[in-house]
């Protein structure tokens, strides 16, 4: 097993909550909290250095989740999501979720802005009539889990499911590399170890690049608005940066210039 005493030190240097004058209003959701989860292909091993929530209300929480991800059955393509992950209480849906991990086996630091949309948070306080196969009866349910997939070369996937009911993609994303390095600098370039299973695998086989892209369309894309390359459910295609949606933009309080920072009207919670 790992020693991540290297890990814990850095992970209780940042700390879970925001700094703010005001309290955040009580969430209303038909559930107690939403959860995030991760995962990753298998042996293309990840460590989680954070994720940040802007919420629907315009409060902004920082560390509500880290650490190892689930993995795959291969390491090609994806899976459908996944259930489980870390309960998000006394945060309202997300508007926008920053996420910082280290790729292990390249290995890299990466970083991204996704913005969730609408149709998404809609989804998640829709109740669905489903027959759940693990307590074998008919309940009404809800899809209030959000899974961040992450590979190799930047690539992150986004699905929205529950329990008993299955996973709808959200979209795919390319994200940036942290100049900075592993936790922005702090670690002096030194990422998380690499489990010795994964790396004899890497080692043997390499890195199936590309399996977790979308395709792009033939047309050049950079002759059309951004919002016309992707479908109408809100999925976003993989697109170069020089034709990347703004709402892909970094947003981060601490990282960026003032002029890219979150909006004044938005709040930080206590």
């Amino acid at each position: 097993m790992r020693c991540l005493g290297f890990a814990v030190g850095f992970l209780l240097s940042l700390s879970a909550c925001a700094t703010g004058s005001s309290v955040p209003p009580p969430v209303k959701l038909p559930y107690p909290a939403w959860y995030i989860g991760f995962a990753a292909p298998k042996h293309m091993e990840v460590w989680v250095e954070s994720v940040d929530v802007l919420d629907q209300r315009g409060y902004v929480f920082f560390n509500v989740h880290a650490g190892v991800a689930g993995y795959t059955r291969k390491p090609e393509g994806w899976h459908k999501g996944t259930s489980g992950g870390k309960p998000i209480n006394n945060v309202d849906l997300p508007d926008q979720l920053l996420l910082r991990w280290q790729s292990l086996v390249e290995p890299q630091a990466y970083k991204i802005s996704i913005r969730i949309p609408q149709w998404v948070r809609d989804e998640m306080v829709t109740p669905q009539r489903v027959y759940c196969r693990s307590s074998k009866e008919w309940m009404n349910d809800y899809r209030f889990a959000i899974t961040l997939g992450m590979a190799p070369g930047g690539i992150v996937k986004v699905w929205v499911g529950g329990p008993c009911l299955s996973f709808k993609e959200v979209g795919r994303y390319q994200a940036k590399v942290e100049p900075l390095g592993p936790y922005r600098g702090a670690s002096k370039g030194k990422y998380i170890d690499l489990e010795p299973e994964n790396k004899a695998y890497v080692d043997q086989h390499g890195i199936p690049y590309g399996s977790w892209q979308f395709q792009l369309p033939k047309f050049d894309v950079r002759r059309f608005p951004v919002e016309s390359c992707g479908p109408s459910n809100g999925t976003t295609i993989l697109l170069p940066d020089t034709a990347r949606s703004p709402a892909n933009k970094l947003l981060h309080p601490n990282a960026l210039p003032k002029s890219e920072q979150f909006p004044a009207a938005y709040k930080q919670s206590p």
